[in-house]
Formats: C-alpha cells, sequence, structure tokens
C-alpha cells in the first residue's frame, strides 16, 4: 500500500489499504454475516484512513494476548512511540480508548453470533476473569452479556 507523507508530517493511509486480509481473520471466524471492523467505513472526507482505524484491527488481533502497547503499534507501523502518541492524540483518542471500543464491539458481534459462550467470550477479548468481562460490559450497555444475549433471542 501506499504511504505518503505531506506538509504536516503525517502519516496517511489511503483506505485501499484496509481491503487487504484482515489482520484480524480468526477473531472475526465465528461471526456468521462476516462482517467485521475493518468493512466498516473508515475514511475522512478526503478518501484516506484514520491512524486509529488502522490500529483497531492490530489491537484485535493481540487482544486475546493482551499484548497491546503503544511502543509495539508504533513499531509495526514503522513509526516511534511518540508519534504515534501525537497522531492518536491529533484524531482525539488514546490507545486505551480505542482498546475499550473495540473490546465493546466485539463483545456485542460475538454474543450476536450466539456460538459462543460468555466465558469464552471474556477469553478472546484478553480478560483474565471473566467476572472482569461482565462488569466492563455493564458500564458499556447497562446490562449483563447473558441478559443482552437473551435480549437477542426475544427480538429475533
Amino acid at each position: 500500500f501506499k504511504v505518503t507523507f505531506g506538509e504536516s508530517n503525517s502519516i496517511r493511509f489511503h483506505k485501499s489499504a484496509l481491503v487487504l486480509k484482515p489482520l484480524a481473520a480468526d477473531m472475526f471466524a465465528a461471526l456468521k454475516d462476516g462482517d467485521d471492523l475493518a468493512n466498516r467505513e473508515m475514511s475522512d472526507e478526503n478518501g484516506d484512513a484514520r491512524l486509529s482505524d488502522v490500529i483497531k484491527p492490530i489491537i484485535c488481533e493481540k487482544l486475546k494476548s493482551g499484548e497491546i502497547q503503544l511502543k509495539d503499534i508504533a513499531r509495526f507501523l514503522g513509526t516511534s512511540r511518540r508519534t504515534l502518541q501525537r497522531r492518536l492524540s491529533d484524531e482525539g483518542i488514546t490507545l486505551q480508548a480505542l482498546k475499550e471500543e473495540v473490546r465493546r464491539d466485539l463483545a456485542k458481534r460475538l454474543l450476536q453470533s450466539n456460538n459462543l459462550q460468555t466465558k469464552e467470550i471474556a477469553d478472546q477479548l484478553g480478560y483474565s476473569d471473566p467476572a472482569t468481562f461482565f462488569k466492563s460490559f455493564r458500564s458499556w450497555y447497562g446490562t449483563t452479556p447473558a441478559h443482552y444475549r437473551d435480549a437477542l433471542k426475544r427480538a429475533g
């Protein structure tokens, strides 16, 4: 893919780079409809991908192992930790906020797939303790994972 450097000394990725094989393909194997984070509209008005959207599939891939650090993502992208931090700050987001966003969205999608137990979902999201996942899910959606799944069954 093409990386361009502009006058603002920023790294811009063309959104075509996001249609390559998703880094988190294994994580999304449980989803029936094949919808994943990489298929969302992830560009600014110029058609270029936002850096945060480039990082989301990397986070998905690393969730289960829990190895999501700014320095590792910066190394993967070929930039410094501080530059990556500044670029995310320019977008108004932090790595921790991106990690939570990915966990929240993926938790919801995995519960909708109905193929996994909530303990397995907690493990895939990198939670060492299912109780921590339940607490996070409740803060995101105002209910437990089990109640959320039950509501989906009743609605469907």
